[in-house]
């Protein structure tokens, strides 16, 4: 068994308030736990309104499978936050 530990930074361009940000990390961190069963959280820059730093993990059964899920994962990000945030960073890790 493997596991898939993903961190992505996105850019907000339409959240300037601590608010819309929690609104767009809400919707974003429901919907891939709905649809990948991933554990999913902020892990940084909480404070900061135009940043928003996700760490995701999962358990796969083989590294060919989490790497798979990881270009799902960044593909499902890049069509959920379209026209709200840009991808500044993806760092992945197969443990």
């Amino acid at each position: 068994m493997r596991v898939l530990i993903l961190e992505v930074t996105l850019d907000l361009e339409g959240a300037p308030t601590l608010k819309d940000k929690r609104q767009l990390r809400l919707r974003l961190c429901e919907r891939l736990r709905r649809r990948y069963g991933l554990s999913i959280a902020e892990v940084d820059c909480q404070d900061v309104s135009q940043v928003l730093c996700l760490g995701i993990a999962h358990v796969c059964l083989g590294e060919q499978v989490a790497r798979d899920l990881e270009a799902k994962i960044t593909d499902a990000v890049l069509s959920l936050a379209a026209g709200l945030a840009t991808l500044r960073e993806v760092v992945a890790e197969v443990v």
